[in-house]
């Protein structure tokens, strides 16, 4: 090993690359200086929901050389990924499965939140996703208009850090499937950073089953937040994809354009009832149809 440790850390550096991480982890091993010039490549992180873990993450993400090298977090039931320079963290529980013993406990814990808070302060991107049915999980004897159980909601200040202290230089924020209350999903929505430029909340179930919730969410967006009263290119772009009253139906409904002509352009409300022959507010795109495109523009509404 002596003559190793003799040459530059350049070509040191060139031979390790050449090793797996199994092997560099035994060099390593062989004395201290080449612990020093033989350095891991960390790509992807595993952790569970404890609390030794978290302590983990927070040592990788304070690293200087290894948090530039992350590209995927696997946590407990779901995806942390993040794509740098950009920064772009997606979190998405994709099994789609609501399981009533375990009442969302890796949100609750308190571990999700103590991820997010360590992530990079230059976060540019942000994406929380879950795709649960949270019809099945409601009492068969209930009727359709009664409020889902308190004890499937998790608040948001449970899972996300103070917005707008720890993520000053975020462009995206997005939210899909999760069940919330109107009012603090707009205490969120104003904690976002001036430097928003797209918003997401698709498919979100209100815990009072309000029908009138996702309007009263935009008009509080309109009214409350003013951010049609920013300059035209700093207004945060909005998309919301809706499946409506029946979540059983794979079909949904991209409102796209018509929430950001409501917000920012005087435009009709588009989750009014419609009256017959009256233009739709949205597109219906089928996720299993290849000739779909949720990206089609979507005629002006009248």
């Amino acid at each position: 090993m002596g003559a190793l440790i003799c040459l530059p850390a350049e070509l040191v550096g060139l031979i390790v690359s050449f090793l797996p991480n199994r092997d560099i982890k035994n060099l390593r091993l062989t004395c201290p200086t080449l612990g020093q010039m033989a350095q891991l490549r960390l790509s992807r992180v595993f952790l569970s929901a404890n609390p030794l873990n978290i302590e983990v993450f927070r040592a990788i993400a304070d690293h200087e050389e290894f948090r530039h090298n992350i590209v995927e977090i696997i946590w407990d039931d779901a995806r942390l990924i993040e794509h740098a320079p950009e920064r772009r963290l997606d979190l998405l529980d994709a099994d789609g499965q609501f399981s009533r013993d375990q009442r969302w406990s890796s949100f609750r814990s308190g571990l999700l939140k103590s991820a997010l808070t360590a992530a990079s302060s230059d976060l540019k991107h942000f994406n929380l996703q879950i795709n649960v049915n949270y019809e099945k999980a409601r009492h068969f004897n209930w009727p359709p208009d009664h409020p889902f159980d308190p004890e499937d909601f998790v608040p948001l200040k449970t899972i996300l850090p103070t917005i707008s202290e720890k993520w000053k230089k975020l462009q995206h924020f997005g939210l899909s499937g999760l069940l919330v209350r109107g009012d603090e999903l707009l205490s969120v929505l104003a904690d976002l950073p001036a430097s928003i430029r797209s918003v997401e909340l698709s498919h979100l179930e209100f815990l009072d089953r309000n029908p009138n919730a996702y309007h009263d969410l935009l008009v509080g967006i309109r009214d409350t937040l003013r951010w049609g009263e920013r300059e035209v290119h700093k207004r945060p772009v909005l998309t919301v994809h809706h499946k409506g009253e029946n979540s059983f139906n794979m079909l949904y409904s991209c409102y796209d354009k018509a929430v950001n002509d409501f917000v920012y352009h005087g435009g009709l409300d588009p989750f009014r009832r419609l009256i017959i022959h009256q233009p739709i507010p949205y597109r219906l795109i089928n996720p299993f149809d290849t000739n779909s495109n949720p990206n089609a523009p979507l005629e002006t509404l009248e």
